[in-house]
């Protein structure tokens, strides 16, 4: 059968040639639509979520927030495991889903959860539940730095000026740039660090409530109230009839949750962008990009967005990695057959392969779907050292033939007589090679310590509720 396919071949030579020139044109069209990244994500997908009940211990947080919200959170559609861990202060619940595409639906049915089991959660206590991001989706980050030292007002030193600048570019970032962003399609989450916030705080005193004969939870209500679709503003809360008689409320800074600096100097504002787990990351660092240049003329005067850093800079010097590999062996392998065949057009075999073989590895990753990463491009340079040696055996068994021959018809003869003797056992071989890789797609699970055993996603029972 494969005799007479290579035959079959050897009579139609431009037909084959046409072939695989149109195989790899649509190969690298198909390559220029890939996603790229440089690191693989290999985690189950999952929906964190966050509970902080500051000021208690880890056993109170974990008898009165873990179990509850790992119980409340069970048999969700799609997914194979909650697992809770406690700590002091704070409380981490993932839900780990069977595939990607129950994550949208998923992380609406545990919001929608977390607020039905508010009422049995300890009133301290602040659930967030997080994006549906990658555990790798860290793709971009920039510093918003606020203009040069100026001369400080009468009665306000350097530092105090340095800090109100920062708290301009802060609530720039809060109100402009990162709405902006996250509204980019892939972006899940633009977190941020430094710069102080402000706070309304609302004081009332007993005395206060006993003169305007008004009960506290009357007034907790109608907080509650004022706050049902958006934070109130201390000028609306004073504007209330009620709570204009019985409440104070003044504008505060937040306690700062971090801060930080570039290079040590003084105090920035830094935006993190998180990719979703299903996004190109390349195109969306692309298009945040974009937005940060259009709001960067909207920056008060002096002021500066700088990227500190952005993952397409390493997706790319890793794509360059494997191109300069390429070219690397592709020229070793046509020295070696120049130096011990002393033929030209031998030399032509692997520059026309090596090159079509890696282009047909990439229509094969459009095909399933596998992005471009550090370990796909491992892989195939892997591959590229097998197909070497098939090139090698297959060119000195044809020049081992055609030593016998010199006649043009017999020379056609003999090169098919001999790809025809050696085609099976180098087609055995890379088909062993290929299969020796696919038990690792049938790897899954995850070592459990608490059990001592591998357990997969859907037995993982002992971590359900375990805090």
């Amino acid at each position: 059968m494969i005799s007479r396919v290579i035959e079959a071949c050897a009579r139609r030579s431009w037909l084959v040639i046409a072939a695989a020139a149109l195989a790899a044109v649509g190969s690298y069209r198909a390559q220029q639509s890939l996603a790229r990244d440089a690191i693989p994500d290999l985690s189950d997908p999952r929906i964190g979520v966050v509970a902080e009940w500051m000021g208690h211990p880890a056993t109170d947080v974990a008898d009165q927030v873990t179990r509850v919200v790992t119980a409340g959170l069970d048999r969700i559609p799609g997914a194979t495991a909650v697992r809770g861990q406690s700590m002091a202060d704070m409380a981490y619940v993932d839900v780990v889903f069977g595939s990607e595409s129950a994550l949208a639906a998923g992380r609406a049915e545990i919001a929608r959860r977390m607020a039905e089991l508010r009422p049995r959660l300890p009133g301290g206590a602040v659930v967030t539940v997080g994006p549906a991001a990658s555990t790798t989706g860290w793709v971009m980050q920039y510093a918003l730095i606020p203009g040069p030292k100026i001369h400080a007002p009468m009665g306000e030193n350097a530092h105090q000026t340095h800090q109100s600048k920062v708290r301009i570019v802060r609530k720039f970032q809060d109100l402009m740039l990162r709405p902006a962003l996250e509204a980019v399609p892939g972006v899940a989450e633009v977190a941020t660090l430094g710069g102080e916030t402000s706070e309304v705080v609302v004081q009332t005193s007993a005395e206060q409530l006993r003169g305007a004969n008004v009960a506290l939870s009357d007034v907790v209500t109608a907080l509650r109230a004022k706050m049902a679709t958006r934070p109130a503003t201390a000028d609306e809360i004073t504007r209330d009839p009620l709570l204009s008689r019985v409440t104070q409320a003044s504008v505060v800074p937040t306690m700062a949750g971090g801060e930080a600096d570039v290079d040590g100097a003084e105090q920035v504002v830094i935006g993190i962008v998180i990719a979703k787990r299903d996004a190109d990351p390349i195109a969306v660092i692309k298009r945040v990009r974009e937005v940060i240049e259009q709001h960067r003329h909207h920056l008060p005067e002096r002021d500066r967005i700088h990227v500190l850093y952005d993952r397409s800079e390493l997706a790319g010097r890793v794509e360059h990695t494997l191109v300069r590999a390429v070219t690397e062996e592709v020229a070793v392998v046509v020295f070696v057959v120049l130096l011990f065949l002393l033929h030209p057009a031998s030399a032509l075999v692997p520059v026309i392969t090596l090159p079509l073989i890696v282009l047909l590895t990439f229509a094969a990753l459009r095909l399933f779907g596998i992005p471009v990463t550090v370990m796909s491009l491992g892989g195939i340079a892997i591959a590229l050292g097998m197909a070497v040696d098939a090139d090698l055996v297959a060119l000195e068994a044809c020049h081992r033939r055609l030593e016998s021959t010199d006649h043009r018809g017999d020379r056609r003869r003999s090169l098919v007589a001999a790809a025809g003797s050696l085609v099976p056992a180098i087609l055995t071989s890379l088909l062993i090679a290929a299969l020796a890789f696919v038990p690792v797609f049938a790897f899954g699970g995850r070592p459990d310590a608490s059990c001592g055993r591998w357990r997969s996603a859907r037995r993982s029972s002992c971590w359900r509720g375990r805090s």
